[in-house]
C-alpha cells in the first residue's frame, strides 16, 4: 500500500496598486474580459526537456535563498512556513506586467532570464495540473482591473496564453465592497472553500493579480489514518520539552543524508510528495543549519544511497515524527528588497508600463508591500497547508544474497522541513521550534 498525504494549499498571489490591500459569501460583482488558454497536460519529452529543468532550478535556487531570508528575519520563538513556489509565480506574474529596471530586479531575484521565463512558465505551471499523477492538485491565475484602467491588451493577452490567467474588471473606485467580494469570492472558489480572505482592497487599486494553488493528497490511498507509535518520545522544542506519541512513517529504499550538523529524510506520499525533514545534529540548532547553503543540497538529493554492494545490504528507513503546524503571516517587501527586488516597491521608479498604457495619464502604480500569509499542518490524517501572497510501479524483486536493514529516522527536536511535489518543486518550507 502506498504512502500518501493530504495537503491543500491555497496562494492568492500579487496585490498592486496605488495603496493596497473580502470574506463573504456574496460573488460580488466584476466583468469577465478573458479566459485562460487551455493548458493541456505536460508530455515526458517536455519534463525531460533543458527548459522544464531550468524552470525547476530557477525554482529551487529562489527558494533556498527566499526561505533563508525569511527564517533570518524571523525572531519568534513559533513555527514558521513560507511558499517558496507561491511567492516565485506571484512574481513571475509581476515580471510579465512590469519593464525595464522593475522587470529586469524580478528576473534576477527568480535566477531566470525573461525571455525564459516567459517560455518556460508554462511547463511550471502545467505540470502542477496533471492530476492523474499528482492527485488533486490546480493553479488558477487571474488579473482583476480596475474599471476604465489604460491597459495594454497585449499584455493580458500574454498572460492568458502564458500564464493561463482569467481576467476580470472591477469598480474598485465607486463600488469598493462588491469589487472586494468578487476578489475573495475567486479565491474562496478555487481553492475550495479554504482560503476566505478579506483583502480590503483600495478605492485606489488600478488592478491585481490573484493565483490560488490547491492540494489535496492522503496518507494511504483508502484515506486511513497514520499509524502513531506505541511508546511516548520527547520533543526538545525551542520553548519547552513535550511528551508526544509520534507518526510512523512507512519504509522508504535508503539511509539517512549525514549533511555539515545536521541529518535529513523524507516521508513519502501516493502520489509523490516529499516531506523531507532537516534535524540539527546534537550542538548545533536549526538557526545553525536552516540556510540557503543547506536548503540547496536538501533540494539537489536525489540519492539516499540504498544499496551498500561491498556489505550485500539495502537500507530502508522510516520517519518518525510529531504532528505539527505552522504559520506565517507577515509583509515579505523588506524581504524582497534586501534579495535585490527594489524598484517595485518605489513610487517613483516602478514600471508597469508592459501592463499599462499611461500615455495619457498620471497614472504611477508601485506595489507599497507584499503580505505572505500560510498555515500548514501535519497530523495522523495527512498534512493540509494554505498560503497567501499578496503584492498587492511494484518495485523490482529484489536479489536474495541482499540483506535487508530497517533503520528509523526519529524526528525528536526541533527541525526545519521542506515539502516537494514529485519533480521536487518546494511547495513550502519552515521550521518546526516547538509541537
Amino acid at each position: 500500500m502506498k504512502k500518501s498525504i493530504r495537503i491543500i494549499a491555497v496562494i492568492s498571489c500579487l496585490v498592486i496598486a496605488a495603496t493596497l490591500f473580502a470574506s463573504c459569501d456574496n460573488k460580488g460583482k466584476s466583468t469577465t474580459l478573458g479566459s485562460p488558454a487551455q493548458a493541456a497536460p505536460l508530455s515526458y519529452q517536455e519534463m525531460s526537456s533543458n527548459g522544464y529543468k531550468s524552470i525547476s532550478e530557477s525554482v529551487k535556487k529562489f527558494s533556498s535563498a527566499f526561505s533563508a531570508n525569511v527564517y533570518n528575519s524571523y525572531n519568534d520563538e513559533g513555527n514558521i512556513s513560507v511558499s517558496p513556489v507561491a511567492v516565485y509565480m506571484a512574481l513571475a506574474l509581476a515580471a510579465e506586467s512590469s519593464y525595464g529596471q522593475t522587470r529586469d530586479e524580478i528576473i534576477s531575484v527568480l535566477s531566470t532570464t525573461y525571455p525564459e521565463l516567459s517560455e518556460n512558465y508554462s511547463m511550471l505551471y502545467r505540470s502542477m495540473q496533471d492530476n492523474f499523477r499528482t492527485g488533486e492538485l490546480s493553479v488558477a491565475n487571474s488579473i482583476w482591473l480596475a474599471e476604465n484602467l489604460p491597459f495594454r491588451q497585449n499584455c493580458i493577452d500574454s498572460l492568458s496564453q502564458k500564464y493561463f490567467c482569467y481576467s476580470y474588471s472591477a469598480d474598485f473606485a465607486n463600488d469598493n465592497e462588491n469589487a472586494n467580494r468578487a476578489v475573495s469570492y475567486f479565491v474562496k472558489k478555487n481553492t475550495k472553500g479554504l482560503i476566505d480572505i478579506d483583502f480590503e482592497l483600495s478605492r485606489e487599486t488600478l488592478f491585481t493579480l490573484i493565483t490560488a494553488l490547491y492540494l489535496k493528497d492522503t496518507w494511504f490511498d483508502d484515506g486511513n489514518d497514520l499509524s502513531f507509535t506505541s511508546e511516548k518520545y520527547t520533543f526538545r522544542g525551542l520553548s519547552s520539552d513535550k511528551e508526544e506519541q509520534f507518526l510512523q512513517g512507512l519504509y522508504n529504499a535508503g539511509r539517512t543524508y549525514d549533511g555539515n550538523g545536521y541529518n535529513m529524510f523524507y516521508t513519502e506520499t501516493n502520489h509523490g510528495y516529499k516531506l523531507k525533514f532537516i534535524v540539527p545534529d546534537d550542538g548545533y540548532t536549526v538557526k545553525d543549519v536552516f540556510n540557503a547553503d543547506t536548503l540547496d543540497k536538501v533540494n539537489s538529493i536525489s540519492d539516499f544511497k540504498s544499496i551498500d554492494e561491498d556489505a550485500r545490504i539495502r537500507y530502508y528507513t522510516r520517519c518518525i515524527f510529531p504532528e505539527f503546524d505552522a504559520v506565517y503571516n507577515n509583509d515579505i517587501m523588506q524581504i524582497l528588497k534586501d534579495m535585490g527586488i527594489t524598484s517595485l516597491f518605489s513610487e517613483n521608479n516602478c514600471d508597469f508600463s508592459s501592463l499599462l498604457d499611461t500615455s495619457n495619464t498620471d497614472i504611477k502604480a508601485y506595489c507599497p508591500k507584499v503580505v505572505h500569509a500560510t498555515r500548514l499542518e501535519v497530523n495522523k490524517k495527512g498534512i493540509e497547508g494554505a498560503a497567501v501572497v499578496a503584492i498587492p510501479g511494484d518495485s523490482a524483486s529484489e536479489p536474495d544474497e541482499y540483506t535487508k536493514v530497517y533503520q528509523d529516522f526519529i524526528v525528536n527536536k526541533a527541525f526545519g522541513f521542506i515539502l516537494t511535489d514529485q519533480n521536487d518543486i518546494p511547495l513550502f518550507t519552515g521550521v518546526i521550534n516547538n509541537i
